[in-house]
């Protein structure tokens, strides 16, 4: 909740000011955020198979995965909005998800 909380801050800051720079710098970071999103989606994974998720906590996971995974495949196209909302939505999803299938275990 703090990092949402700290990126709308930062959303509500920047509003006025030119994204070019900042579309320009999410562009070059995105390697890196794809990764990360990887990774922690692979971290849910063997919970998925498991069954350890409710349906819909798995289904939320995995939509915001592959709206993330939608952001990745076309980098040109990624900019400050885009990447913010669809990287903070996965982060908090997927970390939500995973400690919903620790709780069950």
């Amino acid at each position: 909740m703090k990092i949402l909380l700290v990126l709308l801050g930062c959303c509500l800051t920047l509003a006025s000011c030119n994204t070019t720079k900042l579309d320009a710098g999410i562009q070059r970071s995105l390697p890196a955020i794809c990764q990360g999103g990887e990774t922690a989606y692979a971290v849910l994974l063997p919970f998925i198979a498991a069954g350890k998720l409710k349906p819909r906590t798995e289904a939320a996971a995995t939509a915001a995965h592959d709206s993330l995974l939608t952001i990745c495949a076309n980098p040109e196209t990624a900019n400050f909005a885009t990447v913010l909302v669809s990287a903070s939505a996965a982060v908090l999803t997927i970390s939500t998800a995973v400690r919903e299938a620790k709780r069950s275990e």
